[in-house]
């Protein structure tokens, strides 16, 4: 289980580029979060980041985020965005030991989708 944060609004619908126009619940929110200044966070550097990253079907850092969430020594994992690279996305660990006293959600809010994106 993996909840996909991303450090902006405008970065969090990016992730619509992965999902097929079928696969979309038929209601999207979008909810502010934040995550307590003590939890600890796993930074993916940039040359730990495979060249083809960008691949769609490419689950290698799948893979490196599974086994650091099995070891359960961070509360998530921040990795700069294949699709934004400029900024960062946010894979949080709801498994993690202590994650419901480190998270607070601020606002959920409805998000009427743009049918362009």
């Amino acid at each position: 289980m993996k909840l996909y944060t991303s450090e902006s609004r405008a970065l969090a619908m990016l992730v619509l580029v992965h999902v097929d126009e079928t696969e979309l619940p038929p209601y999207l929110f979008v909810m502010t979060i934040e995550v307590e200044s003590s939890a600890q966070f796993y930074e993916i550097e940039d040359s730990d980041l495979p060249n083809d990253r960008r691949i769609t079907e490419n689950i290698a850092l799948e893979k490196i985020g599974d086994s650091i969430f099995k070891a359960r020594k961070y509360i998530g994992i921040k990795a700069r965005s294949a699709v934004m690279p400029q900024e960062y996305n946010l894979i949080l660990n709801p498994l993690y030991p202590g994650y419901y006293d480190l998270i607070k959600v601020i606002s959920v809010e409805d998000y009427q989708r743009d049918n362009r994106l």
